[in-house]
């Protein structure tokens, strides 16, 4: 991984965003709370547009 990528705040934040949103998902799931699935959306869009902004810094 170059240092490009890890300088880029908006791509690693949205990639700590989506790790944080997928283990508060699972906590939710696990107290049977039914917006746990709002949570695994959120995160799944949040890392999509990150991967896309690493790929147009990082790779061709």
């Amino acid at each position: 991984m170059k240092l490009i990528l890890l300088k880029d705040a908006k791509a690693i934040s949205g990639f700590v965003f989506s790790i944080v949103s997928s283990i508060l998902a699972v906590v939710l799931a696990l107290n049977h709370h039914g917006s746990w699935v709002v949570f695994v959306t959120l995160a799944f869009i949040v890392l999509f547009f990150s991967v896309v902004r690493a790929e147009k810094r990082y790779g061709k």
